[in-house]
């Protein structure tokens, strides 16, 4: 069975390998002058920095019906704007600490995802 990790857990692992690699990017220093283990392991924290982005951005902040994501997708992009403001708005309840920007963000940003997985 495999361990999956939480949201949580995600923003921990992201945050320190950002913090990291942050401090390593301001020295300044070529490849070359590194031994081969050394550079193997910098290949490697870069490629889990990558793959840290690739699930933070993944990361779905609400759940939304796909077939909510697949209405919106369908819709031309200037009219799906204003309508899912409006459906935002009106037809969703928030819970503490949510705002309609923060729903209309994300399912925004949901319905481009889908729409790029489509191309």
């Amino acid at each position: 069975m495999k361990n999956k990790l939480t949201c949580k857990e995600i923003d921990l692992l992201y945050f320190i390998v950002q913090r990291y690699i942050g401090k390593c990017n301001k020295v300044r220093f070529d490849l070359s002058e590194l031994t081969p283990k050394q550079q193997e392991d910098f290949k490697v924290e870069l490629d889990l920095l990558k793959k840290l982005e690739k699930l933070q951005k993944m990361k779905n902040k609400f759940h939304w019906n796909e077939d909510t994501i697949k209405h919106f997708a369908s819709i031309e992009f200037n009219e799906r704007l204003n309508k899912m403001f409006d459906f935002v708005k009106y037809e969703c309840d928030l819970e503490e600490g949510e705002s309609v920007q923060d729903l209309y963000n994300d399912l925004n940003r949901q319905v481009l995802e889908y729409n790029n997985l489509q191309k």
